[in-house]
């Protein structure tokens, strides 16, 4: 489970993802699901990330990756609801504690 802010758009977002075991050395894939709320705007997106995890030096751990997106909006529109889809790409860059 995580969860954070964004700018633009003004969001709260939470989501949570899976982690398979490696599936080649040490990358993992590492799907996704988060939902944005704030500024009339409900976001949804599916990410497909592949994960690739540094060696360890101590408990923390760097890793990098990135995958294909799909994301879902939702408008709130002066009382009109709008809906759109659009494909993307996730660059993902973190550290970890284990």
């Amino acid at each position: 489970v995580r969860g954070g802010v964004s700018i633009d758009p003004d969001q709260f977002y939470f989501g949570a993802h899976f982690e398979t075991d490696p599936l080649v050395d040490r990358v993992h894939f590492r799907p996704n699901v988060e939902a944005g709320l704030g500024d009339d705007l409900t976001t949804v997106a599916l990410n497909f990330d592949f994960v690739y995890k540094f060696p360890q030096r101590n408990s923390w751990r760097l890793y990098a990756g990135g995958g294909p997106a799909v994301n879902f909006y939702r408008f709130d529109r002066g009382g009109n609801d709008d809906t759109e889809s659009d494909a993307g790409i996730n660059f993902v860059l973190g550290v970890e504690q284990e």
